[in-house]
């Protein structure tokens, strides 16, 4: 089967043609992601947790490194990775395969569940994908169930994923430069040693065998707040704490590695790549953190807290600290100073689409204040001095994806915190922690939300 542009591409016949749907790199000939999200179901109380999954696919790449699947199980909101099938990718492949017996299985037989397939498509004409012949497979009764489809139209569907284009630049934004764009602490000074103690480093492994940094902050005995972006599509996340220097010489004794694999991570159900909103993720430890004077968690904001317009705060990372391009990470912790700017100005300057007041908070970046390529997920820090506490009231979200991002004066976005407390303490179980603040009315500009999009036909792909 030839899809309409590609047409010297050809696929081999669909097995069964259930549920066929097939990415290619599309007439923009640059790089796509799509995502199929099955409808809702639950797990029957008489299958006692034995539901499994399989399907049937097949991955054409020159590159493999560049082109994948991926299924995750969607569960209340929360994803975790089932399987990556990045290792079947081949130039020369021509043959449908079976996918192994995949348990599904909730944590709770009240829980809302959901399949959901990424497909990475790289960028050469033999780059393609696709998927058929789901089944849900009941172990306790011994029976297979194909997954329907919810159209009667022809069981052939060729999507493709329309290009992801930066705001400033009009250029396609890969996978790879997602991840790449993470914050990185310019213009700022080393930090004393352990000066903030709830400071994680993240080293995050992808399925090519890429890695990349991120920070991320403790906010409890377990819990590591970070952003959603860091650990999208990775296989593994190294966590450090209680470190400032994490160069490989380092001599700091009291530092404390920990290793989390995607059952463990936790994406805001609102949020899909290259979105600003909402990219807000937590990880969660295999075992309680010994808290010391190196390692202890931060405070959270109160959900009364002001805006902090004209406030100061500090911005955390261990990433580039030169406005030189390209001149590499920093092995110690730094920090930079910067000042909370109004919404409406953020949105004029940002130009990364429309965010809300209520979900974002920027810091002025045109005194070469800022963050760019390594530090997404770090902490925006204020003091309050009525509690004498560090607060964490923002998370870095994705930077300016342009190529000289430590030169550039655009605003810094972070994730406002105290929008998301009901979600972060919903999963965390830690307790609020309630100040005598006084609730504060503001008067708030805010832009409309370009909302996601979001279907249960599990034949129509959702491209971020």
């Amino acid at each position: 089967m030839n899809s309409s542009w590609e047409l010297n591409n050809a696929a081999p016949k669909p097995p069964a043609g259930r549920n066929y749907m097939r990415v290619d790199r599309g007439a923009t000939l640059s790089f796509g992601i799509a995502v199929l999200r099955s409808p809702t179901f639950q797990i029957p109380a008489s299958s006692n947790n034995n539901i499994s999954i399989s399907f049937d696919f097949w991955i054409r790449s020159k590159w493999p490194q560049f082109t994948n699947l991926e299924l995750y199980l969607n569960e209340n909101g929360n994803e975790r990775l089932l399987v990556s099938l990045w290792n079947y990718s081949d130039i020369n492949n021509r043959n449908w395969v079976t996918s192994p017996v995949l348990p599904v299985r909730s944590q709770s037989p009240l829980s809302s569940l959901s399949l959901v397939f990424y497909a990475y498509c790289g960028t050469n004409v033999e780059d393609a994908v696709a998927i058929d012949n789901i089944r849900l497979i009941d172990s306790s009764l011994t029976s297979t169930v194909t997954v329907p489809t919810s159209t009667d139209e022809s069981v052939t569907t060729v999507t493709q994923c329309p290009t992801a284009t930066s705001s400033n630049k009009n250029r396609a934004m890969t996978v790879k430069d997602e991840r790449n764009v993470k914050g990185k602490i310019v213009g700022g000074e080393e930090t004393t040693p352990n000066e903030f103690p709830w400071m994680a480093h993240l080293k995050t492994i992808y399925w090519s065998g890429d890695s990349s940094n991120c920070s991320g902050t403790l906010i409890g005995n377990r819990w590591i707040l970070t952003a959603a972006h860091c650990f999208f599509g990775c296989i593994s996340v190294e966590i450090r704490l209680g470190a400032h220097d994490v160069s490989s010489n380092s001599l700091e004794q009291h530092q404390l590695l920990y290793n989390s694999t995607p059952t463990h991570y936790y994406f805001h159900p609102d949020w899909f790549l290259f979105k600003v909103e909402d990219d807000i993720g937590l990880i969660e430890l295999k075992e309680d953190v010994s808290l010391s004077q190196y390692i202890r968690p931060i405070r959270l904001p109160n959900r009364y807290d002001p805006d902090q317009v004209g406030d100061s705060v500090v911005m955390v990372g261990w990433g580039n600290y030169s406005d030189i391009h390209d001149s590499g990470v920093s092995p110690v912790l730094r920090k930079v100073s910067a000042t909370v700017i109004p919404h409406d100005i953020c949105q004029e300057e940002a130009k990364a689409g429309n965010f809300s007041n209520d979900k974002v908070i920027c810091t002025d970046g045109s005194q070469g204040k800022r963050y760019c390529y390594g530090d997404g997920g770090g902490p925006m820090l204020h003091y309050r001095e009525d509690i004498q506490e560090w607060v964490i009231i923002g998370v870095a979200s994705v930077g300016d994806p342009s190529t000289n991002c430590q030169g550039s004066g655009k605003p810094n976005l972070y994730e406002r915190v105290r929008n998301y407390l009901d979600w972060i303490l919903g999963h965390t179980g830690i307790e609020e922690e309630l100040t005598t603040t006084t609730p504060i009315t503001t008067t708030s500009i805010t832009t409309p939300v370009n909302a996601g999009t979001t279907t249960s036909d599990p034949n129509e792909l959702i491209c971020p």
